[in-house]
């Protein structure tokens, strides 16, 4: 992925969600998560995001160890296996899902992790 790749995706969200919702204009209400790759740091990604006062969170980094709280096994991985899974799996339950409104949305999704939430404790 290049940079002008990497830029014409938050160009196209950015309109369409001015477009949808318009109450979402406000200028530093937004958030993204961006990793290490040239493609996210370069100067022009850098300079879209501090025109629109878009505040950049950084990725952690999956070397990250795990608590001794959680079972063995997961000793021997990162915070990489949770995210992978937790996101992975809130991609397929929204898959084919159309949505009337952003609340709408948002519903869903609360009820998603509401409902994992005893299933990650397990796990973890």
């Amino acid at each position: 992925m290049n940079t002008d790749h990497y830029l014409g995706v938050p160009n196209r969200t950015w309109n369409r969600i001015l477009r949808v919702w318009p109450e979402y204009r406000e200028q530093g209400s937004w958030v993204v998560s961006a990793h290490n790759a040239p493609a996210h740091k370069s100067k022009i990604v850098r300079d879209f995001l501090a025109r629109r006062s878009i505040t950049v969170l950084k990725h952690p980094s999956y070397s990250l160890p795990v608590t001794s709280t959680f079972p063995p096994f997961i000793l021997k991985t990162s915070l990489r296996t949770f995210d992978y899974y937790l996101f992975r799996s809130l991609q397929n339950n929204l898959n084919g899902k159309k949505f009337v409104s952003f609340e709408d949305l948002k519903n869903h999704i609360s009820a998603f992790f509401d409902d994992k939430s005893n299933h990650i404790h397990i796990l973890y």
